[in-house]
């Protein structure tokens, strides 16, 4: 194992005689926790970068280097310290452990969660961390219904029969997937937990049904005709009519929620071999798509000068269009997830291969839409193979 300390400057300021705080960065067998400030500073002019110091040799200089070595040494004694007593030393854990965060041990599981949420907010996108903190809501409701008095629970509690009424509790309310999918981020946030030596092990049993991959979903999706009759519907609800551009155009570019906030038309458009196409990185996971700019998506692009209609909130958003589903007389209950599942399902209707939709929906691998559009292959697959005998 080999640990790096490196020392930093930041500052807002381009001016390099100006102060500017020192940070200091951890990084263990490649992995790198986030720079914490050491309360020293000094200017740009006068560090020097690849020696690690200040420059001079005035009482005030000697001192702050004085100070950056015993950080130095600091860290590398606990580093040491960990391996003396065979624990796994990571970035994070030595972090924690030099800013005196890692002295008590996190009992409750509510508390647990609150750490975890707190230690990631750079390695998730804001999408995914809020769907942590609804996880965590749910969690505490059920505490509540279930043990009367408190919204947490010690996280030796957390036994077999515990979590499999709290499996029962989110099956009354969701599907078999959405359990499934609690029960990975749980275990995912205690093997966390374990790893910093805040929990000794496991409380509950790995090999309960919850551990089995969730099933292979009904995906919910619109036919070409039933995105044209939103499209070519006159909403007298100004409020309304831009949340039918946006999802239409969800329809017809494959973005989700998070991926419409950060959408710029000028920037994300480009030509290739003389057509327009969208280049973007997905929110979630910073894969890249490449996207043709269809037609129909155009034209809302057209609709307000070549930008988006003001994107609000998700929820009020997806409030809006089971408005929208009830006046165009849809069975489908619209949520923003189906504007995105409805461009892979009808791309695949159309005979594209899995390889090209995989791309444009910018999945981590092609066997992730395979197990997402699983029923429509077949179709694609005979396709496919028209003429050979």
């Amino acid at each position: 194992m080999a640990i790096s300390i490196r020392f930093r400057l930041r500052s807002l300021s381009q001016n390099l005689s100006s102060l500017r705080w020192i940070y200091c960065r951890i990084r263990v067998n490649g992995e790198v926790a986030p720079d914490f400030a050491t309360k020293i500073s000094t200017t740009a002019n006068d560090f020097e970068q690849k020696l690690q110091k200040i420059k001079g040799r005035s009482p005030e200089t000697f001192q702050k280097n004085e100070a950056l070595l015993q950080i130095r040494a600091d860290i590398v004694e606990i580093y040491n310290e960990l391996r003396r007593k065979n624990r796994t030393p990571t970035a994070q854990t030595i972090k924690a452990m030099y800013l005196g965060k890692d002295t008590a041990t996190i009992s409750h599981f509510v508390a647990l969660i609150n750490r975890w949420i707190a230690d990631n907010p750079k390695h998730l996108d804001t999408e995914t961390l809020r769907t942590y903190e609804s996880k965590r809501n749910v969690f505490q409701a059920f505490c509540l219904s279930h043990l009367k008095h408190s919204q947490d629970i010690a996280i030796t509690d957390l036994t077999d029969g515990l979590m499999r009424s709290f499996q029962k509790y989110l099956l009354k309310q969701a599907t078999n997937n959405t359990m499934v999918r609690y029960m990975q981020a749980f275990e995912r946030i205690l093997n966390y937990g374990i790893a910093c030596e805040w929990v000794e092990k496991m409380p509950f049993s790995p090999a309960l049904d919850w551990k089995k991959s969730p099933e292979n979903p009904n995906i919910k999706f619109l036919t070409e005709a039933e995105v044209a009759a939103i499209a070519n519907c006159a909403f007298f609800d100004n409020r309304l009519q831009r949340v039918a551009d946006l999802f239409v155009f969800q329809c017809w570019s494959g973005l989700n929620y998070s991926d419409l906030l950060v959408f710029e038309p000028e920037r994300d458009i480009k030509i290739i071999e003389g057509r327009e196409v969208m280049m973007i990185r997905r929110a979630k996971n910073d894969n890249p798509c490449l996207v043709p700019l269809f037609s129909e998506a155009k034209k809302i692009l057209v609709k307000y000068n070549n930008k988006l209609p003001a994107i609000i909130t998700n929820q009020k958003m997806n409030a809006f269009l089971k408005e929208i589903q009830k006046i165009v007389g849809l069975n489908t209950t619209l949520t923003t997830k189906i504007g995105r599942k409805t461009i892979g399902t009808n791309l695949l209707s159309r005979g594209v291969k899995v390889q090209s939709v995989s791309h444009v929906l910018g999945h981590s691998s092609v066997q992730t839409t395979e197990k997402y559009y699983a029923k429509l292959l077949p179709k694609t697959l005979l396709d496919d193979l028209k003429g050979v005998e």
